[in-house]
């Protein structure tokens, strides 16, 4: 039978699902999904691999987070409306801080922040000539000064 065969390599399974999601427990459980998946699946051994078994993997470990994104658990209801004060206050002081911040940027790169969130990296490399590597990397170094000035700032509040 197919399970017996891929229980065989259980261990190397385990260490596959290892690499994926890092958690020996959710491993476990990957490898168990996998072994259900490949049973249901009706596949004999010769149309599995090691791409195919780490895609199983893979996929359901992202379909597990997608999952516990979508769950949310408020035991007291009561609570909500405060949590949504307090996020909307954070939120609006991240904003600022951002937008002051923001502020403080040479024209070059005021510019680039603009146009690029205007009508995208490639096109604006379309438009102006400029390499897209030479875009990306400076809107990448634009964004990480501006969100580490926001944390610092985030911080002291």
């Amino acid at each position: 039978m197919i399970l017996d065969i891929l229980a065989k390599r259980h261990n190397e399974w385990i260490k596959l699902a290892n690499k994926i999601c890092r958690n020996s427990e959710r491993s476990k459980d990957l490898v168990q999904d996998m072994y259900i998946r490949i049973y249901n699946s009706g596949k004999t051994i010769d149309q599995i691999n090691e791409c195919y078994i780490y895609f199983i993997m893979r996929n359901q470990f992202y379909n597990d987070i997608k999952k516990e994104k979508e769950t949310i658990l408020i035991d007291d209801f009561t609570n909500v409306e405060i949590f949504a004060e307090d996020y909307d206050k954070q939120k609006d002081e991240i904003l600022s801080i951002l937008e002051k911040e923001r502020q403080k940027l040479s024209w070059y790169e005021k510019q680039i922040i603009d146009l690029t969130t205007e009508f995208g990296q490639r096109e604006l490399s379309r438009q102006t000539g400029i390499h897209i590597q030479t875009i990306h990397n400076t809107t990448k170094k634009i964004k990480n000064k501006l969100w580490q000035s926001v944390e610092k700032k985030s911080k002291e509040l």
